[in-house]
């Protein structure tokens, strides 16, 4: 859905896993029916890729997007940037206005720039060129390997 495979849309991917199993338990999470706060503005660094995955997850769009049938079901308003929150993302049930707070940490076992300069760095060597493809996606396993190290909640309930 992003394009590629990396350590943003993995952690991405993991944060609405994690946060809607908070929110929802053995429920099914519904889609339109979820808002979706993101800690950065719309123009900071990769912010784009993380809210074009929460939104395929949530089904939430800030303006664009499906606009319901007969009034229900709209998904657009759901998804806001630059809120005030400490983590990187906030998921909020609209049922229950029960919230979670979820921020993803990959440097607790990863470092992508590591990986990144011995590529594209002053020192990188052919043989680190052709082993980055392998490089990176050790580190999305990794991640992926090292859910719960990387993703943090704080459960809200905002009733």
């Amino acid at each position: 859905m992003a394009g590629h495979s990396c350590v943003l849309v993995s952690g991405s991917y993991l944060m609405a896993l994690k946060g809607l199993q908070a929110l929802y338990g053995a429920e099914l999470p519904e889609r339109g029916g979820i808002k979706v706060e993101l800690r950065e503005s719309i123009n900071d660094g990769n912010t784009g890729v993380l809210a074009q995955v929460l939104s395929n997850i949530t089904g939430a769009t800030n303006d664009t997007g499906f606009t319901g049938i007969n009034g229900k079901f709209n998904r657009r308003g759901l998804l806001y940037y630059g809120a005030d929150i400490q983590s990187n993302v906030r998921f909020t049930r609209l049922d229950t206005n029960r919230s979670v707070e979820v921020s993803y940490v990959p440097m607790k076992v990863v470092n992508p720039g590591v990986i990144m300069q011995s590529t594209l760095g002053p020192d990188a060597t052919e043989e680190s060129k052709r082993d980055f493809p392998k490089q990176w996606q050790e580190m999305v396993k990794n991640i992926f390997a090292n859910a719960d190290k990387v993703i943090e909640l704080k459960v809200i309930n905002l009733e």
